[in-house]
């Protein structure tokens, strides 16, 4: 018969083996995140925003060219967002006006020398500096 102290150095063992699985399961099966975009037909206008610079393009073939350029070659991400906006001093808020009633937004930016961008309450996702300045384009034009 197993003593007292090696039965409970087993059960310990099992213990911490469980809790380590669970740990597994619980942080590396999270939900991801998709930027999700509505279709251009629906939209009435797109509206940039970065401090005091304002633009609106309301052209459909624009409008699909910037949709594009958010969208990527379709992103994802685990990195969740929990707040209205960026917790950023400097971005750009994108407001994508939809033709019925209501609009989405999202933001890109620039932090620590890596570019994002943010839809709220969906994810934070990470893009190259080509496609951010891709983006900024439309705002200085």
């Amino acid at each position: 018969m197993m003593n007292k102290k090696k039965r409970a150095e087993i059960i310990s063992f099992f213990v911490v083996l469980l809790g380590c699985v669970l740990m597994y399961i619980f942080f590396m099966q999270r939900n991801g995140y998709t930027l999700t975009f509505p279709k251009v037909d629906g939209l009435e206008s797109i509206s940039l925003e970065m401090g005091s610079v304002t633009k609106e393009i309301t052209d459909e073939k624009t409008m699909k060219e910037f949709i594009l350029k958010l969208i990527g070659d379709g992103r994802s991400t685990k990195q969740e967002s929990v707040n209205d906006s960026p917790g950023v001093k400097k971005y750009t808020k994108v407001e994508l006006n939809f033709k019925e009633e209501g609009s989405s937004v999202v933001y890109f930016y620039e932090e620590k020398g890596k570019c994002y961008l943010e839809q709220p309450y969906n994810g934070v996702y990470k893009i190259s500096q080509d496609e951010y300045k891709s983006l900024e384009k439309y705002l200085n034009e």
